[in-house]
């Protein structure tokens, strides 16, 4: 049974905050129903006992009041919300009513009052980090300061709740610092600036959907319009306030509203239009005790009244006017706000007592905390110490290791660009292996018959030398007999023995034609780094017309070379370099016998010049050229148009030239054909 009493209360409680709540949200555009809210929830937590939710209760139905213009009841809930917050230390409370009897005093014109109210409850509101409770304080500050005379300074105070509004996102109270940022230009005649505010109000507070703010902004925007002389505009703006503020049931509003009408039908000249608007001001003012506005009224009825010849009527007018200003600071009103003042002293000295005592609990509290903090501080100042040595020795490790991994990738691509080059190699040693091995035919073939001609020619001046005769006794008949056979025996002509000299003559050239061919064979098959050094490209091509000239001559095709008296120096790998020549002259040799030749055979030449800087090398072919896909591909990896080719041959080419500093480059011939060929960099001159 406790427990369900227990679960009971607690539904109650959770009803009563939905309650204020509900009150919370409709105190400005509905202040009538939020007060019959707020004093249900009054009554359920009296009934209940709750009174942290009774004193939120008295400060709700205080604000409501004081939206409906009832400032006496409001002071009452207010002044009693206070006593109960400060004596359950509920500081967000206690910052909301004294809030409100800061706004009370206002409207009573107690400006110093109203100031230390306001103030009050922005400390609060600071100490409790509520950024919405500080800039409606700040919000009120400027209200305070300029109602007495201090505008610059109530600008600085409206801008700071301005900007705290947009950045909590609360485009209510945003609309309303536009709308008293305008009033103090306003009320010092800028009136530009005032409508840019008024109207940035206005748009603010439609997005909203705050028929209020939309409201207030309009009949802000009438007085701009009046003063600026545009009385049509400014009775639109007033008409439309006016509509709005009935709606919403806002009595205070609706007088001011009529107030303003008033004095703009006297302004166009209609009296009639204009004492009834004011007639009905005052009596609205006057039932809701507002008292500035019945003086303003009586004021203007006054003037009015003269201007139309009732001059009885503008002095009882004037006289009512008199009275109303007499009394808005007299003795009553005086030993009114004493008797507040009185009130709040008695409490101040109980309030005294306890936050001495509260202070001295807090500097035991913040002596402790302040111990604690600072080991704790300490505690984090070791931890992100050793984070960071962690950190940094981290950063060093994966520095290192990226270091290690990009001198490994840079390792595997030279070795990757080495392979893929020796590979070409390889191919194009295919290719060669026919045409060197009829070449090789040649000096083997002569090597083998000059051997064969010296070898028989020493076979035949050995068997025509003398035989060794046995010694005979000087001036014998044997002796002179041998003497005289000898010397009639002829020798070999001295023809033979050129015969022989030349033979073996023919047998070193042919040797070393075979092992210049095999030279340059064992070159492109090795394998290795790209080795620099300086060459003349004149000399590398006369290498490779050497290694072709056999395969030209099987495929029939004419061979010529054209190449510049100066030298063409380069910084190269020579066998890299010749395999690049190698492979565009076996490309063209193929492909000079796919067109047709007008007269003569096909034909392939390889032209170097020098342009600007650069060394050029160009193999023209007479063949049947290539389109322009082919022409824009025929470097891509794996791209061919032959039916047996790889499609590796140009593309290891572009590799190699783009490794010493050069590029290639493939166009037509005009007379048909290809011109392929690549530019490298001149080198320096010693």
């Amino acid at each position: 049974m406790p427990f369900a009493a227990e679960a009971a209360a607690e539904t109650t409680a959770a009803e009563i905050d939905a309650w204020l709540a509900d009150a919370k949200a409709t105190e400005r555009n509905e202040p009538e129903r939020a007060l019959e809210l707020s004093q249900q929830a009054l009554t359920a937590a009296r009934r209940l006992e709750l009174q942290r939710r009774e004193a939120r209760a008295l400060e709700r139905a205080a604000t409501a009041h004081r939206h409906l213009a009832n400032y006496e009841r409001a002071f009452e809930l207010f002044a009693e919300a206070l006593r109960l917050a400060r004596r359950l230390d509920d500081r967000a409370v206690i910052a909301g009513a004294e809030n409100g009897l800061g706004t009370i005093h206002y409207f009573w014109g107690a400006w110093d009052q109203a100031l230390e109210h306001y103030q009050r409850s922005l400390s609060l509101r600071r100490a409790l980090d509520d950024e919405t409770g500080v800039a409606t304080a700040l919000n009120n500050l400027g209200a305070v300061s300029e109602a007495s005379g201090q505008r610059a300074e109530a600008l600085d105070y409206y801008a700071e709740s301005l900007e705290l509004y947009r950045r909590l996102g609360d485009r209510v109270l945003e609309a309303s610092s536009h709308n008293n940022i305008g009033l103090a230009h306003y009320r010092g005649e800028d009136f530009a600036t005032a409508q840019v505010h008024f109207e940035q109000a206005h748009e603010i507070a439609d997005e909203a959907g705050d028929l209020l703010g939309v409201a207030q902004a309009e009949t802000h925007l009438g007085l701009v319009h009046f003063a600026a002389g545009r009385l049509d505009a400014a009775r639109r703006a007033f008409q439309r306030s006016l509509d709005l503020r009935r709606d919403l049931g806002d009595r205070q509003g609706i007088a001011v509203c009529l107030h303003n009408l008033g004095v703009l039908a006297r302004e166009e000249g209609e009296p009639v239009d204009a004492i009834e608007s004011l007639e009905r001001a005052l009596e609205l003012a006057l039932r809701l005790d507002i008292p500035q506005l019945v003086r303003d009224t009586y004021l203007e009825l006054s003037r009015l009244r003269e201007d139309t010849g009732d001059l009885v009527g503008a002095l009882a007018d004037y006289r009512a006017f008199k009275d109303v200003e007499d009394r808005l600071f007299s003795e009553a009103a005086a030993r009114q706000l004493a008797h507040a003042r009185a009130r709040f002293e008695l409490d101040a000295k109980d309030r005294q007592i306890e936050q001495l005592e509260q202070r001295r609990q807090r500097q035991r509290q913040e002596r402790t905390a302040l111990l604690v903090f600072s080991l704790l501080l300490l505690a984090i100042l070791l931890l992100l110490f050793s984070r960071y040595r962690l950190k940094v020795r981290g950063h060093r490790e994966i520095q290192s290791k990226n270091e290690a991994l990009e001198t490994a990738q840079d390792e595997l691509e030279r070795a990757t660009r080495a392979e893929v080059a020796h590979l070409g190699r390889v191919a194009s040693l295919g290719e060669l292996t026919a045409a060197v091995a009829h070449e090789l035919n040649q000096p083997l073939a002569a090597i083998l018959t000059n051997a064969q001609v010296a070898e028989s020619l020493l076979a035949e001046s050995r068997a025509a030398e003398p035989r060794a005769a046995e010694p005979l006794a000087a001036g014998s008949q044997a002796a002179e007999a041998q003497a005289a056979e000898v010397r009639s025996m002829s020798p070999r002509p001295a023809a033979d023995q050129a015969d022989v000299a030349e033979a073996v003559h023919d047998i070193v050239v042919g040797s070393r034609r075979a092992w210049e061919l095999l030279d340059h064979l064992r070159k492109l098959a090795r394998r290795g780094e790209i080795v620099l050094e300086r060459l003349d490209l004149r000399d590398l091509v006369r290498d490779v017309e050497g290694l072709l000239a056999t395969e030209s001559r099987l495929h029939e095709v004419d061979f010529g070379l054209d190449l510049p008296l100066e030298a063409l120096p380069v910084e190269a790998d020579a066998v890299q370099l010749q395999q690049v020549v190698l492979n565009l002259v076996q490309n063209a040799l193929r492909a000079a016998t796919d067109g047709e030749v007008e007269s003569g055979r096909p034909w392939v030449r390889v032209v170097a010049c020098r342009r600007a800087d650069e060394a050029v090398l160009t193999v023209e072919d007479s063949g049947s050229g290539a389109d322009d896909e082919v022409l824009a591909r025929m470097f891509e990896p794996f791209y061919t148009t032959a039916a047996d080719g790889l499609g590796m041959g140009l593309a290891i080419c572009r590799r190699l030239v783009q490794a010493h500093g050069g590029d290639t480059f493939a166009e037509r011939r005009a007379a048909g054909g290809l011109a392929v060929g690549f530019r490298l960099p001149l080198a320096a001159v010693d």
